[in-house]
């Protein structure tokens, strides 16, 4: 595949993207995971019908989990 001929704009972002890389990288943190499509789908309705994002899913759930954990006694 052919790589797009450069334009203005295009060099000014490629420019941004390198000298902030490593800001991005070290300010957050990306999950390479997967789940099984059946309940990834099941998850993005439920997300999308009560207007929630997959951070707020992560951020509550997290929550939950700690609250479960602590009730546990471990």
């Amino acid at each position: 595949m052919a790589r797009k001929e450069s334009t203005p704009r295009r060099a000014a972002y490629n420019k941004y993207e390198a000298k902030h890389a490593e800001e991005r990288r070290s300010a957050n943190k990306v999950w390479g995971t997967s789940i099984p499509r059946p309940i990834a789908e099941e998850i993005d309705l439920f997300l999308e019908k009560n207007r929630l994002s997959k951070v707020t899913l992560i951020q509550f759930g997290y929550e939950a989990l700690k609250e479960y954990v602590a009730k546990q006694g471990k």
